[in-house]
């Protein structure tokens, strides 16, 4: 099953944005993401980053702090295809840096075996 749902990715890239949405994982993994930010649950989070200690401690330390965890998971929440990589996308979602300042907080994916790997 990972196997055709990679090569329908694969397919889509030489496609369109419309088709590589259509099978794209990334979509479910940014609301499971974002509901885990929401509850203060960093472990589902961190499936989906490659693993680094100060990678680790950060997304710890958001999920620990209420407001910041719900920035992020907004940013996850709204996040748009932005651009197609080759093995990959690029997404943009709303992040508010301070109060009253939103920014385009870009989220990189890779899409592998596994599913979407996420980097910010």
């Amino acid at each position: 099953m990972i196997q055709i749902q990679n090569a329908l990715i694969i397919s889509s890239l030489l496609l369109a944005p419309a088709a590589y949405a259509a099978a794209d994982p990334c979509p479910a993994a940014f609301a499971e993401i974002a509901t885990a930010l929401e509850a203060g649950k960093p472990d589902p989070v961190l499936k989906y980053f490659k693993q680094t200690p100060k990678g680790e401690a950060a997304i710890r330390e958001t999920a620990a702090n209420p407001d910041a965890a719900r920035k992020l998971a907004a940013a996850f929440r709204g996040a748009q295809l932005k651009s197609l990589l080759t093995n990959g996308a690029i997404y943009a979602g709303p992040w508010e840096a301070q109060p009253g300042t939103v920014i385009s907080l870009e989220i990189g994916t890779t899409n592998t075996l596994a599913g979407c790997q996420v980097q910010l």
